[in-house]
């Protein structure tokens, strides 16, 4: 393949990159002996003179070498292409300094005169790569996962911590001990993965402080003598362990992964007694464990306890004495009360507490204690997260986290929302879901970077009025709202008619609506004015939708966005436009839509509809 791309004449460089011992070399010495085939060269002066006679140049008279690469090198600027076959290790990548070049070198020429078999030489090269990543925390931070709650990456908050993150997986793929994972073809920077050879390296470096058994069929863990006193870290993810009734003695253990078994179901009070350097607890996804050890109590290093998706886990130990926690993920699982001491974790960065069904109101003053919040998650029944009417008041707890980047919670009326997204907090957040209404259906996690706003189960919609001062979300649901006909609220957007606070509209980007069964039509053209940001427009399975924009003459004015005169709808930002399953539809618009952004058109399963308006740019 390199051979082709050297004569084909589009390709003007050529580069091989890939991590160490994969081949690189062999195949430019392959390329390179294809090259010179002919050639029988035993020195570099024959060498010299045979690509010299190869451009007219006679060098055979000439002694120093020097010379003759000076003459060779006129030579070769005054041709048009040229091959250079060049190898080197994509550890040394970016480096200009001599000193390491030279170490490298010496390096590289006593890893040459060992002999090795081949499993020994790959890993020699794979090591070489390691060792010359430019720190210990790059080196540690390619060995372990959770970096932030282990403590291999410390900043002032989430954000940073999480752009430090992303710097040294840069690094990592730059040295090519991590790569990118492609989907469908294409290469996605947001994943990376380990290749075999990689992970078989790194638990070769790590096989006297790490114990790594995970995805193996396992069906009890180790004895207690092959786990040690100096392990650091220990991972059985995904094994078929039911039980663990052993006491090993881990005096320096600072991370333990039991998650994903999904068939554990006990796990005995001594297992951790002797773990007390335990930094993270992660027992995700355990859905048959009812029970945590209530030597968890004692783990007063403890930095992460992770217990997601134990969905059968009813119970969590006291926490008083954990006051060094930072993360705590109870979401998921069947626990009906807070942890006992949960007021004591005032280091505390990430609560999670979605989708879990609380008995009692969450106690007030609780999050005020928090004070260190950075990401807060309440996706649990709306009428047990506060007591309406008590001081001091909720949205006072949730303003008084200055920390607070994510939050995820719900709201009993419109009055607390307006009182929350009034004041200055919601401008500091990067990522939010928020919620209005007593029948709240929690999402089950938050995205990074969203901005949501839900409202459900109100019995008068017009108290939307009540609103105020609207924050900028990029995403809006309306479900179980039903007081007023479907027909007179088809949309996030036709719900306002005839109210006079239409600024929440002024930012939606995406529109998306399904399963209506009443909706005649999901935009009136004279409200067009409110959606001008509008990218997205996906509409699916509304079977008595007539038309996509409806005429609404009596409320049109001058200032409208729609020229009755022109029959013409303006869309400046408008993107995609989906339309499927909509068995009644006839017209999409009676006139000419201006859509200067259109990138995308589907309309599928629509019988119906026989002709598309006339899209154009705006002149």
């Amino acid at each position: 393949m390199v051979l082709q791309w050297i004569v084909n004449d589009n390709i003007g460089t050529i580069g091989i990159h890939g991590m160490g011992g994969v081949g690189k070399t062999t195949i430019l010495k392959h390329v390179y002996n294809q090259l010179l085939a002919e050639g029988n060269y035993v020195n570099v002066r024959k060498l010299q003179c045979d690509i010299g006679n190869a451009f007219g140049l006679n060098l055979s008279r000439e002694k120093d070498i020097l010379e003759r690469s000076r003459l060779l090198l006129q030579a070769l600027e005054r041709r048009k292409r040229v091959v250079i076959v060049l190898t080197t290790c994509a550890a040394m990548r970016g480096n200009r300094d001599i000193v390491d070049w030279t170490v490298a070198l010496n390096d590289l020429k006593d890893f040459n005169n060992r002999i090795m078999d081949m499993e020994d030489i790959v890993f020699e090269h794979l090591r070489f790569s390691y060792e010359r990543l430019a720190n210990k925390r790059l080196r540690n931070c390619f060995l372990v996962d959770f970096w932030i709650m282990d403590g291999l990456i410390k900043e002032s908050n989430r954000q940073d911590e999480l752009h430090q993150g992303q710097f040294i997986l840069k690094k990592l793929k730059d040295h090519c001990l991590l790569e990118s994972v492609n989907s469908d073809h294409v290469e996605d920077d947001d994943m990376v993965k380990m290749h075999d050879l990689i992970r078989d390296m790194a638990l070769q470096i790590t096989n006297k402080s790490f114990m790594v058994k995970a995805g193996v069929l396992l069906t009890g863990l180790p004895t207690e003598i092959e786990w040690g006193e100096n392990l650091e870290r220990a991972s059985f993810m995904k094994t078929d362990t039911k039980k663990v009734l052993i006491s090993p003695i881990c005096s320096n253990l600072s991370t333990f992964f039991l998650r994903s078994n999904t068939v554990l179901n006990c796990i005995t009070h001594n297992f951790l007694v002797s773990m007390q350097c335990l930094r993270v607890l992660d027992l995700k996804g355990n859905s048959a464990l009812k029970w945590t050890p209530d030597s968890i109590s004692d783990l007063v290093n403890l930095h992460a306890l992770r217990l997601s998706k134990c969905r059968r886990l009813e119970r969590v130990p006291s926490l008083a004495k954990l006051v060094l926690l930072r993360t705590l993920e109870l979401d998921r699982t069947a626990t009906h009360v807070l942890p006992e001491g949960t007021e004591f974790l005032v280091n505390l960065r990430c609560l999670n507490l979605n989708s879990i069904r609380l008995r009692e109101t969450i106690p007030m003053g609780l999050i005020l204690k928090l004070s260190a919040l950075q990401e807060l998650y309440l996706g649990i029944n709306v009428d047990k997260l506060y007591v309406v009417g008590r001081c001091p008041s909720f949205v006072e707890e949730l303003l008084s986290l200055k920390e607070l980047e994510s939050l995820h919670t719900a709201f009993h009326c419109l009055f607390d929302y307006a009182s929350f997204v009034g004041s200055a907090k919601p401008n500091g957040l990067k990522g939010f879901f928020l919620a209005i209404g007593e029948d709240f259906s929690p999402c089950s996690s938050l995205i990074q970077n969203s901005e949501c706003l839900e409202m459900s189960g109100f019995t008068d919609l017009r108290s939307i009025n009540k609103l105020g001062q609207v924050i900028e979300f990029r995403e809006c649901r309306i479900d179980r709202c039903n007081t007023i006909e479907l027909r007179d609220c088809p949309n996030i957007y036709t719900i306002f008619k005839g109210f006079p606070n239409i600024s929440l509209l002024s930012c939606l980007k995406k529109l998306q609506i399904s399963g209506r069964d009443n909706l005649k039509n999901v935009i009136l053209s004279s409200r067009l004015e409110q959606l001008q940001n509008l990218e997205e427009i996906l509409v699916f399975n509304c079977d008595e939708l007539q038309e996509l924009i409806g005429r609404d003459e009596d409320e049109m004015g001058e200032g409208s966005r729609t020229n009755v005169t022109t029959n013409l709808v303006v869309l400046p930002r408008l993107k995609i436009l989906l339309l499927d399953m909509l068995v009644g539809v006839k017209c999409i618009w009676r006139g000419i839509m201006v859509c200067d952004s259109l990138q995308r058109v589907e309309v599928a399963r629509c019988p119906e509809l026989k002709v598309l308006p006339l899209l154009k740019g705006e002149e």
